[in-house]
């Protein structure tokens, strides 16, 4: 039986087992269009191929049918939502009539294009997968995320740790990758970190983040911090 891995807003990942060919997946507030689900795998080496969804593989609202070939066994499987992010799914108009149907599509879509990016769908997948290329700043032994990581990945390919100082912004936002075949560990300098989805709010100071994977961090008002990702409290 292929193994879920991680489920996020806009976003889930299986460990296949090789024979399993009907997929049921969720998204906070579903999708807008079918053209919006996409899917893609990695094999145990890291290579990433792109599915090509198209309408047949839907056979359900929220299942899509892999069967040529299926997803082979010890790859990922990936099916996320990629909203359109370079403009209004609605253009009002002088004049025209405004419809709750047009009126709750532009609200849908700032909300789901706002959990795609809490997601880490900048990430490190390249544009041909849909996803906005978000840049690397790459790092090696112990680091520290710094105000020039907002809005990009610190990007690691070893499994040394990694400390958030208490000293970023309000609003600061960034993915931390951990590219390696181990765990890594991510240390909240005297903060707490809730991790999305709990209902834990006394949260951790750290967290193992498992390999081959990401870590979203985003920084409110409250001196806490959100986080997102396939991570444990250490």
């Amino acid at each position: 039986m292929s193994t879920e891995l991680l489920q996020l807003y806009s976003q889930q990942w299986w460990l296949a087992d090789g024979s399993q060919t009907v997929w049921n997946f969720s998204f906070s507030d579903g999708y807008l269009s079918r053209d919006y689900v996409k899917a893609y795998s990695i094999d145990p080496d890291d290579v990433t191929t792109e599915i090509v969804v198209d309408d047949a593989m839907f056979t359900g609202e929220f299942q899509l049918t892999i069967d040529s070939p299926p997803v082979p066994v010890g790859h990922t499987l990936v099916i996320y939502r990629d909203t359109p992010k370079t403009g209004p799914l609605v253009n009002f108009v002088d004049g025209a009539r405004v419809s709750e149907t047009s009126l709750d599509t532009i609200a849908r879509q700032a909300i789901h294009v706002a959990a795609e990016v809490l997601d880490g769908s900048g990430g490190f997948i390249t544009d041909q997968l849909g996803f906005k290329n978000m840049k690397q700043v790459p790092y090696t032994g112990a680091s520290v995320v710094s105000d020039a990581d907002s809005g990009r990945c610190h990007y690691k390919t070893d499994h040394t740790g990694v400390t958030v100082p208490d000293t970023l912004d309000v609003t600061f936002l960034t993915t931390i990758v951990n590219d390696s075949a181990s765990p890594m560990s991510i240390t909240f300098d005297s903060a707490l970190a809730i991790m999305q989805g709990s209902d834990d709010f006394t949260g951790a100071a750290t967290w193992t983040l498992a390999p081959r994977n990401t870590l979203s961090i985003y920084h409110p008002a409250n001196g806490r911090w959100f986080i997102s990702g396939y991570a444990t409290a250490s």
